[in-house]
C-alpha cells in the first residue's frame, strides 16, 4: 500500500519534472483555520478564493481556496500532511497561471442536474474526485481537465491515490470550461456511490462515535465497505435506514444478518419501502415478544 509521504513526494517531483505549476485546491469547510495555516506558512502566499466574485462570495473563507505551491516546497508540508487524515482537498499540476486556473475552476463550481436545478459541484473533495473516475463521468472530465493538466488526491479512508489525467500538452491556449456543466442521472448515481461510505462513516462519527474510536481509519473503511455491500444487497438506500442498520451492525457484528427478526424486517421493507427500518424492527420484536408470551 502506498504511503502518504511517498505519494506526496512523487507527485511534487513528477510535476516539477514536467515543468508544471503545482497547486493545492483546499476546502475551507473542512478546516476552519485554513487561511491561518496558509498565511502562517508563507508571508505572501499566492492564493485565491473560488467563491470570490460568485453568488457565494460571503462564504469565501469557508469555500475552496486555490493555492500555488511555489518557492520552497517544505514551507507547505505542515499544511499538506493534513491531507493524510481528512479529505481537505486535491493537488493539481497545470501549465496555467494562478489567475487563469482560478477562473477555470470557478466555472466548474456550477452544475446543472438532470432535473434542471443548479447545484454546487464539489469536485475538490477527494471522495467526489474518486467518483469522477467512473465512466459515467467521462463528459464532465473532458470539459474540466484540460490538456497538460493532472489532478491528484489522497483518499484518507482508503490510504490510496486517485489520479485524473488530462490530454497531452497542447500548444493551443487552454479553454475555459463551459459554465454549468450538465450532470445527468447516471453521473449523479456514480457520485452517490463514491460518497456513500464516507457519508455513512461521517454519520456514525456524529451520532455513535465510541465504537469506531477503537479502530484505525482504514479498519473503519473496510468495515463500512462490507456493511455497504449488505445494504446494497438488500436495497437499503435511505440515509436513516442505513444509519440505523450501521448502528445495529456495530452492536451485533456479522451475525446481525442471520437474525430471523432482521430478515423479517428487511423483507417487510422491500414490500413497504415507505416504512422506516426502525419502525419495522420495533414491530418485529414486539410480535416476537407476544408470541413468546403466548408460548
Amino acid at each position: 500500500m502506498t504511503q502518504f509521504h511517498d505519494w506526496l513526494r512523487d507527485w511534487q517531483q513528477r510535476a516539477a519534472d514536467e515543468q508544471q505549476a503545482i497547486y493545492a485546491l483546499l476546502d475551507g469547510a473542512q478546516d476552519a483555520k485554513l487561511l491561518q495555516h496558509i498565511w502562517t506558512a508563507h508571508s505572501n502566499p499566492k492564493a485565491e478564493s473560488l467563491f470570490l466574485h460568485t453568488p457565494r462570495a460571503e462564504l469565501s473563507e469557508q469555500g475552496p481556496w486555490l493555492l500555488k505551491l511555489d518557492g520552497e516546497p517544505g514551507l507547505w508540508n505542515e499544511l499538506l500532511v493534513q491531507l493524510e487524515q481528512r479529505p481537505l482537498g486535491i493537488l493539481i499540476a497545470s501549465p496555467a497561471p494562478l489567475t487563469e486556473l482560478t477562473q477555470h475552476f470557478r466555472h466548474l463550481l456550477g452544475a446543472r442536474l438532470a432535473g434542471g436545478e443548479l447545484a454546487l459541484m464539489r469536485y475538490y473533495d477527494p471522495q467526489v474526485m474518486s467518483g469522477l473516475q467512473d465512466p459515467a463521468c467521462d463528459y464532465w472530465r473532458t470539459q474540466a481537465i484540460r490538456a497538460g493538466e493532472s489532478w491528484s488526491a489522497w483518499l484518507p479512508l482508503e490510504a490510496r491515490e486517485c489520479l485524473l489525467q488530462g490530454r497531452p500538452v497542447s500548444t493551443e491556449a487552454l479553454p475555459l470550461a463551459p459554465a454549468e456543466i450538465a450532470i445527468d442521472a447516471d453521473m449523479q448515481r456514480a457520485l452517490a456511490r463514491a460518497s456513500a461510505i464516507p457519508r455513512l462513516l461521517g454519520q456514525l462519527h456524529t451520532h455513535y462515535p465510541e465504537p469506531l474510536s477503537q479502530w484505525t481509519t482504514q479498519d473503519q473503511y473496510q468495515w463500512a465497505k462490507q456493511l455497504d455491500q449488505h445494504l446494497q444487497q438488500h436495497g437499503i438506500s435511505d440515509r436513516q435506514d442505513r444509519l440505523f442498520l450501521a448502528v445495529q451492525a456495530l452492536d451485533q457484528g456479522e451475525q446481525l444478518w442471520q437474525e430471523p427478526q432482521v430478515k423479517t424486517a428487511l423483507k417487510s421493507k422491500q414490500a413497504n419501502p415507505m416504512l422506516s427500518l426502525s419502525e419495522l424492527f420495533s414491530d418485529t420484536y414486539a410480535t416476537d415478544n407476544v408470541n413468546n408470551q403466548e408460548d
